[in-house]
């Protein structure tokens, strides 16, 4: 019960529990001892803690993304702090407790970015969150088996986004880090690339390009064209040809 009240004072009202300016503001504790507990501790957590940070995790993550993480230090490292310690266990597809139907909170937080029409702060919510999925979990090299569930759950958000300008946004967020794992199969021989990631990063691509094309923003196209040039120029010298081979995915 006291998971269910705390989190949903959190979402509903962070700006009454935060302050930059008051060390004795009750956010960061509340964070701290139910959402990121005993991190530097060798004691086993409470039980049921995991069942419960796992239910309710994702009105503690909505709240502190209304504080604006961009623009706070704390803030933002409390977020990421929360995915390195979350995201990755909970996106794999036989973390024990999905068995017992409890959605992933991660797309849970995501669910007001699949709506029709998208307000600019969940458009910023989005960006962020990308933004540190990508700085953390997209980082090559790095094992097929775990990078397929970050590309997964990148997958099924992009395909739910219906709102075309978000998708346009998020395009320069993550647009070099899916080419290079686009790339890192296309250095591979065909017998040698692991399984399912070209599926994914494609299925990432295409609505993103889709969207893209589409708009006629001079800005966006540049800023596309200057990732585009970033990649060639990172990875010519080593990957030689098969960096034409991975843009033609753009093409």
């Amino acid at each position: 019960m006291s998971y269910k009240v705390v989190s949903a004072v959190v979402k509903f009202c962070p700006r009454l529990l935060y302050s930059k300016t008051d060390s004795k503001c009750l956010l960061p504790r509340l964070v701290d001892w139910l959402v990121l507990p005993l991190t530097s501790s060798k004691k086993p957590p409470v039980q049921g803690m995991s069942l419960c940070i796992r239910t309710h995790l994702q009105h503690f993550l909505s709240g502190l993304l209304q504080l604006e993480p961009s623009r706070d230090d704390f803030i933002r490292r409390k977020v990421k702090q929360i995915f390195s310690k979350y995201f990755h266990s909970y996106a794999q597809p036989k973390n024990p407790l999905m068995l017992q139907n409890i959605p992933n909170p991660f797309m849970v937080l995501l669910q007001p970015c699949f709506a029709l029409q998208v307000t600019e702060e969940t458009s910023q919510q989005l960006l962020f969150i990308l933004e540190v999925i990508a700085a953390q979990f997209l980082v090559l090299p790095q094992q097929p088996p775990s990078l397929l569930p970050t590309l997964q759950f990148i997958r099924q958000t992009v395909e739910k986004v219906q709102y075309q300008k978000l998708l346009v946004k998020c395009t320069p967020t993550i647009l070099g880090n899916i080419l290079s794992c686009l790339l890192a199969c296309d250095v591979c021989s065909p017998q040698s690339e692991p399984q399912g990631i070209r599926r994914q990063v494609m299925g990432i691509l295409r609505p993103l390009l889709q969207a893209c094309d589409r708009n006629q923003d001079t800005v966006l196209h540049t800023s596309l064209l200057q990732i585009l040039r970033d990649f060639i120029v990172s990875n010519l010298e080593q990957c030689q040809a098969a960096v034409f081979k991975s843009l033609v995915a753009v093409a």
